[in-house]
């Protein structure tokens, strides 16, 4: 890209100056009025040209989420800042005691939600009692009586015993008369009453919970406004400018620090119809700027706009074109630039002034060769040309003098 940049400044050098420098041999004494140069190797660039204004690919006007009094202003306009680093910071003391308050009331909310917990079980056990008088633990023991007298009478059967049939029998049917009387022992007032205080329990927890909720989403909001009492920058940049000084006292959301990137810089051309369908994405462009005049930059066809942009009647195509700056540099956003998009390039080629190549009376090209001390036609082939310098293919050979 270097040799790409020097040799249109070549050529935009032999633009203002109507005549070729070419290094060792260039322009010499004429002959009969006219200039001599001979003809060189090198490379040969074909340009599109627009004009534009540099822009900036990413900016961005940081605030605060929430109102305050500025405490600290960490940069200053024109500083570099990277990614993560804090730019300013608001007054934290009101924010840290909500976050304090909100931690508390967060965990009363949740020893409230454990309780209720305790208070549902515990409700859950005094159902069941009142709906079994003798289940805590007659009832288990009458149960596996009964158990125990069907396991002894199966045995009786089995064998054949008639004797201990009949006894089993008679001790089975008192263990189950006994069971039944302790099933039917419950109190029916005692279990509407514990239903009900089962079903206040319930509710009491349910409204625990949403009370932990809302406490957590207060939580959550006190760490988020502490978090944000600092802005931090979200890309590194450059600080465009500061709208605020330590002590002021800021409304949320109105911008403090505009940031601006830089490395990555975007130009906006503006190319006529004749020259727009040479142009094509990811073309190589060298930037100039009238402010700096002793620098290029590189740069690359981002995006064609499809639609003409009509300008004091001219029909005139918008093409973007992105600036990618690998080291600091003097260039400045909303500087006036000039683009050469390179639409095609050869290197190693025989070249010669476009304005010493004529044509015959059939149409071909000719050049005046020095042969001696004379000025010889001689017929030419030509291939690309940028308007002041033109391919050689066939006709001439390198260090030859043509003359015009």
């Amino acid at each position: 890209m270097r040799k790409l940049r020097n040799a249109i400044i070549l050529s935009l050098f032999i633009l203002l100056t109507g005549a070729l420098s070419c290094g060792q041999t260039g322009q010499s004494t004429s002959v009969n009025g006219q200039k001599l140069f001979t003809v060189i190797r090198g490379d040969l660039f074909i340009n599109v040209k627009g004009t534009g204004h540099i822009e900036t690919t990413r900016e961005v006007r940081l605030s605060f989420s929430t109102s305050g009094k500025i405490d600290k202003v960490y940069v200053e306009e024109g500083d570099s800042v990277n990614q993560g680093d804090v730019l300013a910071q608001i007054e934290t003391d009101a924010l840290e005691l909500a976050l304090s308050e909100a931690i508390v009331n967060h965990e009363e909310a949740q020893i409230a939600v454990f309780e209720m917990e305790i208070n549902l079980k515990n409700a859950e056990i005094a159902l069941e009692k009142a709906q079994d008088t003798y289940k805590w633990p007659e009832l288990e023991v009458a149960e596996a009586d009964v158990e125990e007298a069907e396991t002894n009478l199966q045995y009786a059967i089995d064998h054949g015993y008639e004797a201990l049939i009949l006894r089993y029998s008679a001790l089975l049917e008192a263990a189950e008369k006994r069971l039944n009387a302790m099933l039917s022992g419950a109190d029916p007032d005692e279990v509407v009453i514990k239903k009900l205080q089962l079903e206040k329990t319930n509710q009491s927890l349910e409204l625990a919970e949403r009370s932990l909720e809302l406490a957590n989403q207060s939580l959550n909001f006190a760490r988020k406004q502490l978090d944000e009492a600092a802005i931090v920058a979200p890309f590194r940049g450059i600080v465009a400018s500061i709208d605020t000084e330590e002590g002021d006292v800021i409304i949320a959301s109105n911008p403090v620090v505009h940031l601006v990137d830089l490395a990555i810089l975007e130009l906006l051309v503006e190319i006529d119809e004749m020259d727009i369908a040479k142009v094509e994405q990811n073309q190589e462009v060298i930037v100039h700027m009238d402010a700096l005049p002793e620098t290029s930059f590189e740069g690359v066809v981002n995006t064609i706009y499809p639609l003409p942009a009509q300008t004091t009647g001219l029909v005139m195509y918008n093409v973007k074109i992105t600036i990618e700056l690998l080291e600091k540099s003097d260039i400045k956003v909303g500087m006036r630039a000039i683009a050469d998009i390179v639409i095609d390039k050869k290197s190693n080629i025989l070249k010669i002034p476009s304005q010493a190549i004529k044509q015959d009376s059939t149409g071909r090209h000719i050049v005046q060769v020095l042969e001696g001390n004379k000025l010889l036609e001689r017929i030419i082939t030509t291939g690309i040309s940028n308007g002041f310098e033109t391919e050689i293919i066939s006709g001439l050979s390198e260090n030859e003098v043509v003359a015009y």
